[in-house]
């Protein structure tokens, strides 16, 4: 089928019959994280940001399916997109970096985020690395990309180009 687009960029096809629909997010959650390293990893992503946020718009996030536990890469809003990471541990927050840097509205911006116990850090677009030596290890049960957790608390606005994982500190 075809689909029009009122808005001022394309977005994927909404299957519909005669009744107009509204477009749900788009997040994908992984339940099985065997794959994943519990004490130590790094997460590289690349996104394009649209300039419509104002608060938080989430990348992905190592969770609990809750907000007590996770490692989690963002962007909040603002004049650009500024990067933030953030680490919980059954509910105490380990770190909490909200200016690690800059990236343009509506560009690919490129971020990285690494995680071991007392050595974390994080960048955007290959600028000054933010770094944190006391943090520790949250445990968590899956991977979401596009949200924090399950429960849509702040879904990503843009679109993710992709996202790597390491179970190594890199």
């Amino acid at each position: 089928g075809a689909q029009v687009e009122a808005g001022a960029y394309p977005t994927s096809y909404i299957p519909t019959t005669t009744a107009a629909v509204a477009r749900g997010l788009e997040t994908a959650e992984m339940s099985d994280v065997t794959w994943a390293n519990q004490s130590e990893g790094t997460i590289v992503s690349e996104s394009y940001h649209r300039d419509e946020v104002t608060n938080f718009s989430q990348i992905c996030s190592l969770n609990d399916d809750t907000v007590n536990s996770y490692h989690s890469l963002a962007f909040h809003g603002g004049t650009g997109q500024r990067l933030r990471v953030g680490t919980a541990d059954g509910g105490a927050v380990q770190w909490n970096n909200t200016n690690v840097g800059d990236g343009d509205d509506n560009t690919i911006i490129r971020t990285a985020y690494a995680y071991k116990l007392n050595d974390m850090a994080a960048v955007i677009n290959g600028g000054t690395v933010a770094t944190d030596s006391a943090a520790t290890m949250p445990t968590f049960t899956q991977f979401v990309i596009g949200d924090r957790a399950s429960s849509n608390i702040v879904p990503f606005n843009g679109t993710i180009a992709r996202i790597e994982y390491w179970p190594t500190r890199k």
